[in-house]
């Protein structure tokens, strides 16, 4: 069995809204976590990171970038600002968590792509529900044919998606908000981790 690394990696948060707070017991719980550094613009935010963990805490980003002591940046902001903040983050040589969507177009996203494969900076869009173990195991019951060969896969989510404390710009489609971005990703993701490869054809039809 592969080890885990007993490396401890310093974290600086750059978002610290609700993703932040449902990532965070995560991050709390694994050893190889140290809570380093949180920049939000809201100071209530900042104040309370502090009180947390006694980290740094700023309104901008710029602040942390030259710290040795942190290796990996959790980037929870509007999609929107991304691809500029994921550039800066890239040229301080600082590995990426990045929050869904990566960007709000194929081609920032392709951007975004050939920034991290031309740099020394390592990326992984998250959180990824084919991460989950019994996503795994379903995985590993495909590939082994043990009921037979994979015929269909249907995906459903149900949730309180609409009544949960929103920003007014996370409801909006154009600035990366709505339920296709924020809860059919996951769907997606865990259908071609499922059936491997790409979409090959996409329909789609809506209704109320």
């Amino acid at each position: 069995m592969k080890k885990k690394s007993s490396k401890v990696y310093g974290l600086g948060v750059i978002g610290m809204g609700r993703a932040f707070t449902i990532m965070l017991p995560t991050f709390i719980k694994d050893p190889r976590i140290k809570m380093m550094a949180g920049i939000d613009k809201r100071s209530e935010a900042r104040i309370q990171f502090q009180n947390d963990f006694d980290g740094i805490v700023s309104d901008s980003m710029d602040s942390i970038l030259d710290n040795p002591q942190i290796e990996i940046i959790y980037l929870a902001t509007p999609a929107e600002q991304h691809i500029s903040q994921i550039r800066k983050i890239v040229s301080a040589n600082k590995h990426i968590l990045l929050e869904k969507p990566m960007s709000l177009t194929i081609r920032d996203a392709l951007a975004i792509t050939k920034l991290i494969a031309s740099s020394k900076s390592q990326l992984i869009v998250g959180h990824s529900h084919s991460f989950n173990l019994p996503i795994q195991l379903t995985h590993e019951l495909i590939k082994s044919q043990k009921f037979g060969p994979l015929r269909m896969m249907s995906a459903l989510n149900y949730t309180d998606f609409m009544y949960r404390p929103r920003r007014p710009d996370e409801l909006i489609t154009e600035k990366g908000g709505g339920v296709v971005y924020s809860q059919a990703a996951h769907q997606i993701d865990i259908l071609r981790f499922l059936g491997g490869g790409s979409v090959k054809s996409i329909r789609a039809n809506t209704g109320n």
